[in-house]
């Protein structure tokens, strides 16, 4: 909350006030005619106290006013209903109706400035109110106008990109990387870092800190020291239930698989039979291992992979998971279930275990990509063209990335869940 223009400081009017006393006490003729001359003058300084105090008063009820406004409209636009509406009534019953005595309400969406400028899941509302000008209009040009701002919504929009881990840099995107994603942000739990040629559109939300390296471009919005981001996928397990039955044969070739219990796991070499894999809808549970060599596609609609391996024994941080190059992985993920908007996770690996995709791969996943205990890395010439989400520990995009499409309205989860709170 603000005024348009800056008033009398209090201290000032406690020091005028003792040279008032020491005048009415002082007896000489001098000094009864300059008291005659002061007394307009302290009246209006009086005048003005009381002004500035009636004015603050309003700051305050507009601000009260503008938060309970733009909570509701929150509320209704989750609902349904006309938010605009539903805005200005609350402001309203509050004193401050739109259009009477010069008050205007205005209820946005998206937010115009601030934190959460052009994040379509919140509404802002500010009240403009012009104050009345008593005896202070002796000695100021015109009345100052209270202005009151708020914001609320609920999540933090969409997020293409979500680092959780709360130290270092949860999201690096390095070497030529380009992210174009205007309408899906990134999102960090620490420091975003950003080197080297990389082009970003999107907004850019970081616990910490925001690094920009050499002819780095951003043509998005950034903010920083932001609240700690709620995982999306909270909860979610990638634990094989123990009671599905186990397929012993691993997967080492190309054709036509059923979604199951792959207890032997993965692994396609250079001179597999067929390099096409084409995935039954369903949750395919990878275990042992998951390696993949060069030139194999991937395709399924309604499919889920977990990765349920953990760590390499004796090797910390290390699991048998390999991608090499000129591979495409065309997967949607499921709209529904318990695995809705997943396409690749793990959950068991642990100690920021390394998932590293290789050179020239094409990632045509339509869902998340999800490692909370570990690193996604994904490497060199990278070509995402649906709407990939990245959701892990650290994510790091590197060496001529490229990431096009615009992901709302694609089922993938957004930042902090549905809960409506007021943020500004």
């Amino acid at each position: 909350m603000m005024y348009d223009q800056k008033l009398t400081r209090p201290t000032f009017l406690r020091k005028l006030g003792h040279g008032f006393l020491r005048l009415k006490q002082d007896t000489s003729a001098a000094t009864a005619a300059l008291f005659a001359i002061l007394l307009p003058i302290l009246i209006g300084f009086g005048a003005l106290a009381i002004d500035v105090g009636v004015w603050s008063m309003k700051s305050r009820q507009a601000q009260g006013a503008a938060d309970q406004a733009a909570y509701s409209a929150a509320v209704a636009s989750s609902a349904g209903t006309n938010a605009i509406i539903e805005g200005r009534a609350i402001a309203a019953s509050m004193g401050f109706k739109d259009g009477v005595g010069g008050v205007t309400v205005s209820v946005d969406n998206p937010p115009t400035s601030g934190a959460f400028s052009g994040v379509t899941t919140y509404w802002q509302v500010t009240i403009r109110q012009p104050q009345y000008l008593g005896l202070a209009a002796l000695f100021t040009a015109g009345a100052p106008a209270v202005v009151a701002r708020a914001v609320a919504g609920s999540g933090r929009g969409n997020a293409c990109v979500i680092g959780l881990n709360t130290t270092g840099s949860a999201v690096t995107f390095i070497n030529n990387t380009s992210f174009y994603q205007a309408e899906c942000g990134l999102y960090s739990n620490s420091n975003i870092d950003l080197r080297n040629g990389v082009t970003v559109s999107s907004g850019l939300y970081a616990g910490d800190s925001i690094i920009l390296g050499n002819t780095t471009q951003i043509t998005g919005s950034m903010a920083t020291d932001q609240p700690l981001f709620i995982d999306p996928y909270l909860g979610t397990s990638g634990v094989t239930p123990t009671t599905m039955p186990c397929i012993r044969s691993a997967i080492t070739n190309g054709g036509t698989y059923l979604p199951g219990r792959y207890c032997a796991g993965l692994n396609l070499k250079d001179n597999a039979k067929n390099t096409v894999v084409n995935l039954q809808p369903g949750v395919y549970y990878f275990q042992k291992e998951f390696k993949v060599g060069n030139g194999f596609t991937f395709r399924g609609t309604d499919v889920t992979i977990i990765l349920d391996f953990p760590n390499t024994p004796g090797a910390p941080g290390q699991v048998d998971f390999q991608i090499g190059q000129y591979n495409v992985f065309d997967i949607t993920a499921p709209t529904s279930g318990p695995f809705s908007g997943i396409a690749l996770l793990n959950t068991t690996s642990v100690n920021g275990s390394l998932y590293k995709f290789g050179i020239n791969n094409t990632v045509s996943i339509q869902g998340a990509l999800y490692f909370p205990n570990s690193t996604l890395d994904m490497n060199n010439n990278l070509d995402a063209n649906r709407c990939t989400q990245m959701v892990a520990l650290n994510v790091e995009l590197s060496n001529n990335a490229t990431t096009k499409a615009d992901c709302p309205g694609s089922g993938i989860k957004g930042v902090g869940g549905g809960k409506i709170v007021l943020v500004e």
